[in-house]
């Protein structure tokens, strides 16, 4: 299993009076192994939590903020930039991301007639006891009167 961290990497000092700037490295940690994979400027001394790498469709991605008043998505690993909210002076800064997460489930069931059926459900901020295979008593029983059944014809 592997996952993404950014980390501050380099200061930039932008002068007098200005805000100044960081180099942030974007590394891929996989077991003990550690290799960066990217980096980008922000324009904000602070990096702050504002980067948060998710998995969606089998392709990583990040969330992240070059631009203390935008967020934008990066393709990981090769730290291409995708899109996201323009820079605007107006703007919020970002300090911290939420990504919610969720599984689908499945739930097969027999009815009355003994026909099968499949009902399909998201489970949202899964546990991690949600991610193992669950039968209930009730699918259990269901399960072994069919098996009973098929053995006495």
């Amino acid at each position: 299993m592997y996952t993404y961290v950014a980390r501050i990497v380099d200061k930039i000092d932008n002068g007098p009076r200005k805000i100044n700037s960081i180099k942030v490295g974007v590394f891929r940690i996989e077991d003990e192994h550690e290799e960066q994979v990217g980096e980008y400027i922000r324009n904000y001394s602070a990096l702050f939590h504002t980067f948060f790498p998710f998995k969606s469709n089998e392709k990583d991605y990040a969330l992240y903020s070059p631009n203390c008043t935008a967020t934008r998505i990066m393709e990981l690993p090769s730290g291409k930039d995708i899109g996201g909210e323009e820079p605007d002076s107006w703007g919020f800064c970002p300090v911290d991301y939420y990504v919610p997460s969720y599984i689908e489930r499945e739930m097969e069931w027999a009815d009355n007639k003994g026909e099968n059926h499949i009902t399909r459900h998201r489970v949202s901020e899964p546990k991690p006891d949600s991610l193992l295979r669950h039968v209930d008593k009730h699918a259990r029983a269901q399960q072994q009167k069919r098996t009973d059944n098929k053995e006495e014809e």
